[in-house]
């Protein structure tokens, strides 16, 4: 993908990012493959639960920390892990 700062300037080449299409990619491969969805509160629904109970509880693969233990309900984004 290409920005543009402003006229007349030459297309910057995006360089971050990469991080986030990551986390995207591990909620399609393992929430969303594989299941039928009747409605966007079903979709939601599915998305609720697998976040709570399979998400957050699993081992994180770069912290090597269970993220709901890390980061406790609550605590809100930029809380203080325990």
């Amino acid at each position: 993908m290409r920005a543009v700062s402003g006229p007349n300037q030459e297309p910057a080449l995006a360089t971050a990012g990469g991080k986030d299409e990551r986390g995207v990619g591990y909620v399609k491969r393992n929430a969303i493959v594989g299941h039928a969805f009747t409605s966007g509160a079903a979709f939601e629904a599915h998305l609720e639960w697998w976040m709570r109970e399979i998400a957050d509880g699993r081992l994180h693969g770069t912290t090597g920390e269970v993220p709901l233990v890390r980061f406790p309900a609550g605590g809100g984004v930029g809380a203080p892990a325990a």
